[in-house]
């Protein structure tokens, strides 16, 4: 089995925040009460923040995620495997992320006491309830970006005392836990490169010309592939070159003006769809 340990690590990314949806109960009793419901039938959820005051550090929030998400693939429910070749790209693309985050969030907590007393008028005496709103401290505390590193469990690092039975039959459970995970962000590496394949695809499909961002989406995953390729699957790194060789030789503008430019388009991305499919789980 190929020792993982030495090539990737796990990462868990959290981003906390102040969020803005809450559930009014005396709204949602209102609303059962006026229907005649015979039991609960919703809960009615009010915004208690304009997003014109949130929409900057959401935005960051959701660009550390989505850079999470693209330099990794997914391990168990809580982590996501790292190759150790990207771990210094990684870091440094999060920490810049992270202080963009934190600069919304800075401002938006200075501000709060303010944006507090604009939504007691906006919102109006029938939704508007203090108790919703913490403190400018409280809020403070609520965000930041939580990121953890781990190294990925080795076979036969068991540092505890027991019998050669029980350390053999722990150590093939972890093999089988280890090289079932493997697999499986195997499957989601191939599947990361089909996706913005199939939406290019898609698109030119479609009677609208299509965006740059089609071939563009193709573009920001193809240097990432070759080094979340853990497994040194030959045919990944095969895939990734035929990709950038057949799809991406032409501009989104080429694309939107020659018919001729986007039938070729349509006949690579069906071939090479074709062969990703079984490698992608989508067969």
């Amino acid at each position: 089995m190929l020792d993982l340990s030495s090539r990737a690590v796990l990462v868990s990314c959290e981003v906390n925040m102040f969020r803005t949806n809450r559930v009014d109960k005396d709204v949602t009793s209102k609303i059962n009460q006026e229907y005649q419901t015979k039991r609960k039938a919703g809960s009615f959820t009010k915004q208690i923040m304009s997003k014109d005051y949130t929409r900057g550090y959401e935005s960051a929030a959701a660009e550390i995620k989505r850079y999470y998400k693209l330099m990794t693939l997914p391990w168990d429910p809580v982590n996501r495997i790292l190759a150790i070749e990207l771990h210094q790209e990684f870091m440094d693309g999060t920490r810049q992320r992270i202080s963009t985050f934190e600069d919304y969030y800075d401002q938006f907590c200075i501000n709060f006491s303010q944006y507090v007393h604009s939504e007691k008028e906006l919102l109006g005496p029938g939704l508007w309830r203090a108790e919703d709103y913490p403190s400018m401290t409280q809020v403070r505390d609520l965000g930041g970006v939580k990121l953890n590193i781990i190294p990925i469990p080795s076979v036969g690092d068991w540092r505890v005392k027991l019998s050669q039975d029980e350390l053999d039959y722990l150590n093939e459970n972890l093999k089988k836990q280890i090289t079932a995970r493997f697999t499986s962000a195997m499957t989601s590496a191939w599947k990361k490169l089909y996706d913005p394949v199939k939406a290019m695809a898609d698109r030119l499909a479609e009677s609208k010309k299509p965006h740059n961002s089609i071939v563009q989406n193709i573009k920001d995953i193809l240097p990432v592939l070759p080094k979340l390729n853990i497994g040194n699957d030959p045919k990944l790194d095969e895939m990734v070159k035929e990709i950038e060789r057949k799809l991406c030789g032409f501009s989104g503008k080429e694309i939107r003006q020659s018919k001729e430019v986007r039938n070729t388009l349509k006949d690579a991305t069906a071939e090479i769809m074709k062969k990703m499919a079984p490698y992608a789980g989508v067969a």
